[in-house]
């Protein structure tokens, strides 16, 4: 039985995705009889995670410490009194601090060595885990070490930080701001025991930046046995066939997503019956932009909806025939936990990107087809014959197992000390 001291921005009760990753993990490492130490940022009013009870066990105990991140950053508003909160607080990070100015954990240092350096010595720990993003959490870890060069520090990215254009602003910092960052992450990087990322490019980006590259490793992210429905899944009854996307769905997929608009335009002009043969629901966050869009072009195929509870999108996944997955322009590389959830329940998954890693290895195992801007026009419409015919199917013998949660725990384990 191992003590672990988790450093997590976001995890149960506090909601978002980032949390899930971890709480995967720390379920199987309690069932495993490790014990678990969270810190991580008290939720703020109403939010619950869809996790909650993945942490719910003796042996993972959370502690909720105030971050001290102005809520107006974090969730904003359209009050004229929240704007100039916004403006105000904007000002004051441009003279505060260095870096990236909206970092959640940017006032959290004090708190966070104090409350970290307390529980490591009542609990007598020897291992720290930080999972990052925010990525301010990992140079405020690596401090940590510095002070107790004893504990074992295992830095875990969820995202890549300096190597990241499209997210967390670094498309638009400035030189001086963008190489503040990079020395934090240097910094980091340096202090970690390990370096754990969920792709093997962000592992490669990692021993980059490090003359110890053998301590850069990667474990992906997965998916949880508990969470497939375990009765057959074989797909819609019907003879329409469901594709479905769940997730989050930004504006800077345009550069994929109108090329599939275009093609299910021209699909539903040729031919009168493609509607009743195949529809491709959206369901979560979608970007005003990418409703416009699909205002715009008044497709009969293509449906949009928010948020529904976790229960019904599951049922939606084993209603499902295909999956589809859109990735920003820099992270074709990035296995997201959709990406698993999807696989779990063995259906194609079309993967709308730019080619990279994640578009190979579908295609290569035979588990869906990539399809990047340049060859959706002419793939896409064989894709979605196929399919409407039975003919596209997910590799049966395709290895799922090795992305389990419960099977990856071991490769976190073995990290332990």
């Amino acid at each position: 039985m191992k003590k672990i001291l988790l450093i997590s921005y976001t995890f149960p009760p506090k909601s978002g995705i980032g949390g899930r990753r971890w709480a995967k993990f720390a379920k199987y490492l309690a069932k495993d009889g490790h014990e678990i130490y969270v810190i991580c940022a008290r939720p703020r009013g109403a939010e619950k995670s869809q996790w909650m009870s993945d942490v719910q066990s003796p042996n993972i105990h959370v502690f909720e410490r105030d971050a001290r991140f102005p809520e107006v950053l974090e969730f904003g508003g359209n009050s004229f009194a929240a704007k100039l909160k916004y403006r105000m607080w904007t000002w004051f990070l441009k003279i505060y601090s260095s870096g990236r100015l909206y970092d959640r954990a940017v006032f959290w240092e004090k708190d966070l060595i104090a409350y970290s350096e307390h529980l490591i010595k009542l609990h007598d720990i020897t291992n720290v885990i930080c999972t990052i993003p925010p990525y301010r959490l990992a140079y405020i870890t690596a401090k940590l070490k510095s002070r107790n060069p004893k504990i074992n520090f295992v830095l875990d990215f969820r995202d890549p930080w300096t190597n990241n254009e499209t997210f967390h602003e670094f498309k638009h910092l400035s030189k001086k701001r963008r190489a503040a960052e990079l020395e934090m992450e240097k910094f980091s990087i340096q202090q970690a025991d390990l370096v754990v990322s969920t792709t093997n490019q962000m592992t490669a980006w990692a021993k980059e930046k490090t003359t110890q590259p053998e301590k850069c490793i990667t474990i992906s992210n997965g998916y949880d046995e508990d969470d497939v429905f375990q009765t057959e899944s074989s797909g819609s009854n019907g003879s329409k066939k469901l594709v479905l996307f769940a997730g989050n769905l930004y504006g800077e997929i345009e550069y994929v997503f109108i090329p599939f608009l275009n093609v299910i335009s021209e699909m539903e002009k040729k031919d009168p019956s493609f509607s009743s043969r195949i529809h491709f629901e959206f369901y979560g966050n979608i970007t005003s932009n990418i409703k416009s869009l699909c205002e715009k072009y008044k497709l009969n195929t293509v449906s949009l909806h928010g948020f529904i509870p976790i229960d019904e999108i599951r049922q939606k996944y084993k209603s499902a025939n295909a999956f589809m997955m859109y990735s920003v322009a820099d992270h074709a590389f990035a296995f997201n936990t959709k990406f698993f959830e999807y696989a779990s329940y063995r259906k194609p998954i079309l993967h709308f990107s730019n080619d990279g890693e994640v578009s190979r290895f579908i295609e290569t195992h035979g588990i869906g087809t990539g399809l990047s801007p340049e060859n959706t026009s002419e793939i896409l419409p064989e894709v979605l014959n196929s399919l409407i015919s039975d003919k596209l199917k997910f590799n049966a013998d395709f290895n799922l197992a090795q992305f389990s949660i419960k099977h990856l725990t071991k490769q976190v384990e073995a990290l332990l000390k």
